[in-house]
């Protein structure tokens, strides 16, 4: 057990290594793990020092979307961040797996859209999403555009997020609603 846990530790180090220069910046002591699913735009992304980004990861950036990650950040598994406009997370940030960080999607809700593929939509974006510091997100939670996230927010496990959450907050559900604060 203790070897194939040096292994993985190895492949990771030397994976983050090998493609860290794809980046618009990658701090030191980042890393991600060997097994990403999906890299587009990287020279767009720039992540702090000592984050760590579990498997399958997906990193999307579209057009003139950017993102932008803080220090001492670590991601769970299956975690996709896609952004078309901006994504800027703070410093301390944990998330459980599964989690989506989307500021766009495809075509907006209307009439003469929806009589086109989905697929075949535009790319449209409500707006940036700003996460502040030691932020907590919980296993499969879903952050959608125009989202602002105050310092110290914690966010229940399978929650969507679609409206802002003050700093110093629980948030949980769907759509996710405040269910206490932290004084």
């Amino acid at each position: 057990m203790r070897i194939s846990y040096y292994i993985e530790r190895l492949l990771t180090h030397t994976y983050s290594s090998l493609i860290a220069h794809r980046f618009k910046r990658m701090g030191k002591g980042t890393h991600i793990h060997a097994v990403a699913k999906c890299f587009m735009g990287l020279q767009k992304v720039a992540i702090g020092s000592k984050c760590e980004f579990g498997s399958n990861l997906i990193l999307t950036v579209w057009g003139d979307g950017f993102v932008i990650i803080g220090d001492n950040c670590h991601f769970g598994d299956n975690n996709q961040i896609t952004a078309s406009n901006g994504i800027t997370i703070g410093n301390n940030l944990l998330t459980g797996s599964n989690v989506l960080f989307s500021d766009n999607s495809h075509g907006q809700s209307v009439k003469d859209q929806l009589a086109i593929a989905p697929i075949l939509r535009p790319l449209y974006s409500k707006g940036p999403i700003k996460i502040g510091d030691n932020v907590w997100l919980g296993q499969n939670c879903c952050i959608l555009g125009g989202i602002t996230i105050g310092d110290s927010a914690i966010i229940g496990a399978n929650s969507v997020v679609t409206h802002d959450v003050p700093a110093n907050c629980i948030v949980a559900g769907v759509p996710a609603k405040i269910i206490k604060e932290i004084i």
